[in-house]
């Protein structure tokens, strides 16, 4: 745990030195590890910028496999181990909450890769070409930013919060894979290191998905929630379990609409599942609403808002609201790279006299939440 000059100098030195890994030039033979939509949409990248892709390496693979015209195998096979004797690197194309990727790193290297390559260090060279890179950029975007990261770390009210962002700040710059590997991953809104939220918990619910946030709310005494789903699959979810599992949540009053800055319409992209966001390449048009714009009078006491990169937006549309009830808010910070610290900065301006922490519930820097919490 890092008190806060530790937390700054450990700072200050990672943005003075270059730790991160360089991206081979175009013309190298690469390997892929991770078969999934990324590992696919890698393969575009790569092969768009002129790499040579010379194998997949997917713990699911079946005999025979290709993807593209590329042969895709198990971890351990023949094609891996010539793959890692030829001295070709492997990119670790897997970028999600639920994978391990120091394990798979340490695993590719017992496998005699000796060079793995983190995704976030293909995403820093190519980052217009690749999709849904989230928090990863180049790295001259952090650096450019190197005040307001300085200026957040000065936010936190706990030694565990400075640490964490610390370690987001370090896997941003040295795409080191071996950081954040312990996640909280059961407790996400309502971590057991932080006070329990103040009951009855009147909650707005940003990004309600299929009522997962809601169940995590049965064990408390619930007085009101309201509840905003924009994706039109994922609402029938919410509402689906409302009907069946939700009896005991007090009327609860289900949106079918997304969060913003104000009231108004925007094109969206429907069918992700949970990450179904705002595009302006969307394929439908939803109704996006302020927060002061539709509930002006539900004094809420927790708003949790985990809303695909529309959280700050969604934040300046509840303003009256935040700074005239001053609720618990758990909004989420890595969906885009500028909000490890921007959302952080948004909530002491409107909210200064809460304490604000920081949890991650995910690897890979996912689920990364900002709690800003009343005393």
């Amino acid at each position: 745990m890092m008190d806060f000059g530790t937390a700054n100098r450990r700072l200050e030195e990672l943005f003075e030195t270059d730790d991160a890994p360089s991206f081979p030039r175009p013309g190298t033979h690469l390997a892929i590890y991770g078969a999934g939509n990324c590992g696919r949409n890698t393969l575009h990248v790569l092969r768009e910028e002129g790499y040579h892709v010379a194998g997949f390496l997917d713990a699911n693979a079946h005999p025979a496999q290709t993807i593209d015209g590329t042969t895709c195998c198990l971890p351990g096979s023949q094609l891996a181990s010539e793959l890692s004797a030829a001295g070709i690197p492997i990119l670790v194309a897997v970028f999600n909450y639920t994978a391990d990727p120091g394990e798979i790193e340490d695993s590719l290297h017992r496998d005699g890769f000796q060079t793995v390559l983190p995704y976030a260090t293909l995403a820093a060279r190519f980052p217009d070409q690749l999709k849904s890179t989230f928090w990863a950029t180049s790295r001259s975007f952090f650096y450019a930013n190197r005040a307001e990261i300085l200026r957040a770390l000065a936010l936190w009210d706990d030694d565990t919060s400075r640490d964490i962002f610390v370690q987001s700040v370090e896997l941003r710059l040295t795409h080191n894979l071996q950081l954040l590997r312990q996640p909280d991953r059961e407790n996400q809104y309502f971590p057991n290191s932080l006070p329990p939220p103040r009951e009855p918990i009147r909650a707005i619910d940003g990004g309600a998905y299929i009522g997962d946030t809601l169940k995590a709310m049965l064990p408390f005494r619930v007085e009101a929630v309201a509840a905003f789903e924009p994706d039109t699959k994922n609402f029938g979810g919410l509402r689906r379990w409302v009907e069946h599992e939700g009896q005991s949540l007090d009327n609860p009053i289900l949106f079918p609409c997304g969060l913003g800055a104000k009231t108004e319409i925007m094109r969206f992209q429907q069918g992700n599942a949970a990450a179904s966001c705002i595009s302006s390449y969307g394929d439908s048009a939803i109704q996006l609403v302020a927060l002061d714009d539709v509930l002006p009078r539900f004094q809420p006491n927790f708003i949790k808002l985990d809303i695909e990169g529309a959280e700050i937006e969604a934040l300046i549309g509840a303003a009256s609201m935040i700074r005239r009830d001053q609720p618990r808010i758990a909004a989420c910070v890595y969906h885009c790279p500028s909000h490890l610290w921007e959302v952080p900065l948004l909530l002491r301006e409107l909210a200064p006299s809460n304490r604000l922490h920081l949890r991650y519930h995910g690897f890979n820097g996912f689920d990364a939440v900002a709690y800003s919490i009343p005393k």
